[in-house]
């Protein structure tokens, strides 16, 4: 994705190969493609050549061979991002922040905190318990099975935003 406010899709180096050895296809071959915010970008030629494969990678309906040009927290967000294209009820986020540095989970709490301040549902697992202490209530697991439930009622209950400020500053 593209950081400034007209772009809408950046894509730089997305390659896409089906098959190995000899039945090695390359659908798309290094392509880049910029597309502005209220743009109409029409892609054409033989069918065949990778149009289709371009807009399910664009769509994330499909994974390139190659574009990992997104950092870590980068790739969190448009995670996030394409989860909220659907304007959907709840949000599930399986370990928001594993792997990544501090500034780039910083980011991605303080959205995750600002789309639960504006009334989604968010369910989010993990390892961190300083995460799991902003959340309404923390269930706990072991071996498969729920061991433990509790209403957490004070601290930085439900703020991921707070927190997130909290641990930028550190």
């Amino acid at each position: 994705m593209n950081d400034s406010p007209a772009g809408l899709v950046h894509a730089k180096g997305l390659r896409k190969d089906y098959g190995r050895g000899d039945g090695l296809v390359r659908a798309l071959d290094m392509v880049d493609l910029d597309v502005n915010r209220g743009e109409a970008v029409a892609v054409m030629d033989p069918s065949g050549c990778g149009k289709s494969t371009l807009l399910h990678l664009i769509g994330g309906l499909d994974r390139p061979s190659a574009p990992s040009m997104l950092s870590g927290g980068q790739r969190q967000r448009v995670a996030i991002a394409r989860a909220l294209v659907n304007d959907p009820e709840i949000v599930l986020a399986d370990e928001p922040t594993g792997n990544l540095d501090s500034a780039s989970a910083f980011d991605v709490l303080s959205l995750l905190g600002d789309l639960h301040a504006k009334g989604l549902t968010l369910v989010i697992v993990t390892h961190d318990e300083r995460i799991a202490a902003t959340a309404d209530r923390l269930i706990s697991m072991r071996d498969g099975t729920f061991v433990d439930e509790t209403q957490l009622t004070g601290g930085s209950r439900g703020n991921l935003g707070t927190f997130a400020e909290w641990e930028h500053l550190r």
